[in-house]
């Protein structure tokens, strides 16, 4: 129920109060029709200004009422509006909204391919951490190895740098013996002077040992590495010996202050240097 109509109801209500005391008033006798009709006017009166007191606040109820109408009708054209472009932003938020969820489930699968591309990665980085650390570890071996190798290539240069130098001083000593020897056989071969191999072998005094330090298998010829300086004289007789093997004998031919030279004989192998020489093997 509107404004408009709460208020024509009132208006009524208030000529139906006019016209029942009017009634009243009516109903009651009285004599006097003037002083009834005067009273009558009077209340007609009364309730013509009433009335238009009333239509002056229906008119304005009415004002009032068309002003909320217009107000009504633009608050509705503007809710109207307003609905429309919710409606609109609605519309365009869903849509966003939409964008948005394929968005996010496109990065979702995004997420979970790159999670498994990590976890792979993470795996092979694993297996090139193990083998890394492997090949290290074959690395620092190969190292170890080098060094060791290093080392023993050092050692071995050294020892062959030492076996070269006793070559050298053995090739000089066996030259050096050679000559001895040859100037041996050239005596002996002259035969004319000096101790014959035939002759009493001479006794030392003390037992005396060396050992072979140059052979001539051709001519039967040895050197000792013992001179007169340790007693030994021209045809003393040494025993070779090889271990606990017997090789043979040598006589002395040819003595010179720490080495000696001298026949061959009774040989059971064949004499080498470094065998060992005695005039006493018992003692020895």
């Amino acid at each position: 129920m509107n404004t408009l109509t709460k208020i024509l109801i009132v208006a009524l209500s208030l000529l139906c109060v006019v016209a029942a005391v009017l009634f009243i008033q009516l109903s009651v006798g009285q004599a006097n029709y003037r002083q009834a009709y005067e009273q009558k006017d009077a209340a007609w009166e009364v309730a013509k200004a009433q009335a238009q007191q009333q239509t002056q606040v229906a008119n304005l109820a009415k004002q009032a009422l068309d002003a909320l109408a217009a107000q009504k009708e633009t608050g509705d054209r503007d809710a109207a509006t307003e609905i429309d472009r919710l409606n609109t932003e609605n519309a365009r938020l869903q849509a966003e909204n939409a964008r948005l969820v394929g968005q996010q489930e496109a990065q979702s699968a995004s997420l979970v391919g790159l999670k498994a591309s990590v976890e792979q990665q993470t795996q092979m980085n694993e297996l090139l951490t193990r083998q890394l650390d492997e090949r290290n570890a074959v690395v620092q071996d190969l190292t170890e190895q080098h060094r060791r190798t290093t080392l023993q290539a050092q050692e071995l240069a050294r020892d062959l740098e030492t076996a070269r130098q006793n070559v050298s001083v053995k090739t000089g000593l066996l030259a050096a013996a050679e000559s001895k020897i040859l100037d041996l056989e050239q005596r002996l071969a002259r035969a004319g002077t000096g101790t014959r191999l035939g002759d009493p072998a001479p006794v030392p005094t003390t037992v005396i040992n060396g050992r072979v330090t140059a052979v001539d298998a051709a001519h039967q010829v040895a050197q000792l590495n013992v001179g007169s300086a340790d007693g030994v004289a021209e045809g003393m007789l040494f025993i070779l010996y090889r271990g606990t093997e017997f090789v043979g004998e040598l006589k002395v031919a040819q003595v010179q202050p720490n080495d000696c030279a001298g026949l061959l004989s009774n040989l059971q192998r064949q004499p080498q240097p470094q065998d060992k020489a005695t005039t006493n093997l018992d003692v020895e």
